[in-house]
């Protein structure tokens, strides 16, 4: 391996860092209520986001099913479905991003909420691309919990929020 090929994979890794920091960035900021609810759902109840995550991952290893199909429309549906899903889980790993900014907001006290999203992302996305550990442990437990965070910011009944709302005006929460 050659000085050139490495310094080619660092870089590579280093422009997957950004756009996976650029990405959860514009997700929070296009969808700030779902990012805001992915992120309560991550802070209070990271068991239960790991545990919706789990069916979604079976979803995408049935999404992958159907793109290993010889059959068109079957390659088509299973492109289709990991679309969806890998958009749900960026959506829960944005409201991951914006959790750890908004920690890393509290312990350095900044007061720029646009700073501490940007940290939170860099933050998250390093952390994901860190050689082994990122990779192989990383990475599948924040799918997991993304993913179920993101069904829960996509699937949150008016009736759960209208309480959460009215427990909150009380100041039971």
């Amino acid at each position: 391996m050659t000085l050139a090929q490495v310094q080619a994979v660092v870089a590579a890794l280093f422009a997957v860092i950004a756009t996976l920091t650029g990405l959860l960035t514009a997700v929070t900021l296009l969808l700030p209520n779902q990012a805001d609810r992915a992120a309560k759902a991550l802070d209070e109840t990271p068991m239960r986001c790991f545990w919706k995550g789990v069916p979604v991952t079976a979803v995408i290893a049935l999404g992958f099913f159907g793109l290993s199909a010889p059959s068109p429309p079957i390659k088509f549906l299973g492109f289709t479905l990991l679309m969806i899903i890998f958009a749900l889980v960026t959506l829960g790993c944005a409201g991951m991003a914006l959790l750890m900014g908004r920690r890393i907001g509290e312990m350095s006290g900044a007061r720029s909420s646009l700073g501490c999203l940007v940290r939170g992302s860099l933050a998250y996305s390093i952390g994901i691309m860190f050689p082994v550990v990122g990779w192989w442990l990383l990475t599948p437990l924040s799918v997991l919990c993304a993913g179920g965070a993101g069904l829960t910011a996509l699937w949150s009944t008016p009736a759960r929020r209208a309480i959460a709302t009215n427990l909150e005006g009380q100041g039971a929460l």
